[in-house]
C-alpha cells in the first residue's frame, strides 16, 4: 500500500539533501518540495513565524518504519512534525511502481 509523509524543515537544501539520501537508499520512491512559506506555531509559550518547507515523501508499508527512522535521524528539528497518511484510490500501476522502487517487489 502506498504511504505518504509530509515533513517540514527550514530549508529548500536541507530538504533536498534528505529527499536525495532516502531516494538513494531506496527507503523512498519519490518526494515533492514544496517552496517556503510562513509557519506560524507554539513554542515555548509564545507564537513563532517562520519560513518552512514541506516535503511530500512516497513509500510503502514494508518500508515505512526505515523511512521514519532515517526522518528522525536526519531532522534538525527538536519535534518534528512528521505526518503519514495512507491515500486511497492509489491507481495499481503506480503503486507497482512504487514497490518496485523501493525493495525491488512488485504487488501481484
Amino acid at each position: 500500500m502506498t504511504v505518504k509523509m509530509i515533513w517540514t524543515t527550514c530549508s529548500v537544501e536541507g530538504a533536498t539533501q534528505l529527499a536525495r539520501t532516502m531516494l538513494e537508499k531506496k527507503v523512498i520512491a519519490c518526494a515533492n518540495i514544496f517552496e517556503p512559506h510562513q509557519a506560524l506555531y507554539w513554542w515555548d509559550g509564545k507564537i513563532c513565524e517562520d519560513r518552512e518547507v514541506t516535503i511530500i515523501m512516497e513509500t510503502n508499508e514494508d518500508m515505512l518504519n526505515v523511512a521514519l527512522e532515517e526522518l528522525q535521524k536526519q531532522h534538525s528539528y527538536d519535534t518534528p512534525k512528521i505526518m503519514v497518511f495512507s491515500p486511497s484510490n492509489v491507481p495499481e500501476s503506480f503503486s507497482k511502481w512504487l514497490d518496485k522502487e523501493v525493495n525491488g517487489q512488485t504487488n501481484n
